[in-house]
């Protein structure tokens, strides 16, 4: 398995969208995996969705369960409004 770094895609995305300048593609790139990494490290759970609004990657824990499910959801909540106050 190749190790890749963030610089890796700046010439896929660049190709993707043309009119991005090299300098903004790379801002939005290292914001994003700065907020992923910060929100992952925090215990939070992260929900990337398509442009369609339709549900593509769920990075947290999944529960069949619904007591278990209401009480990771109630954590979850916690959570999100301290990083968020």
């Amino acid at each position: 398995m190749q190790l890749r770094y963030i610089e890796d895609y700046y010439e896929k995305v660049h190709e993707r969208f043309p009119d991005l300048e090299m300098w903004e593609i790379e801002k939005i790139l290292k914001h994003g995996m700065q907020s992923f990494s910060i929100l992952n490290s925090r215990g939070a759970d992260i929900i990337i969705k398509s442009a369609h609004n339709s549900f593509t990657m769920y990075f947290g824990k999944l529960f069949n369960n619904k007591e278990i499910r209401y009480k990771y959801a109630n954590l979850k909540w916690r959570i999100k409004y301290r990083l968020k106050y």
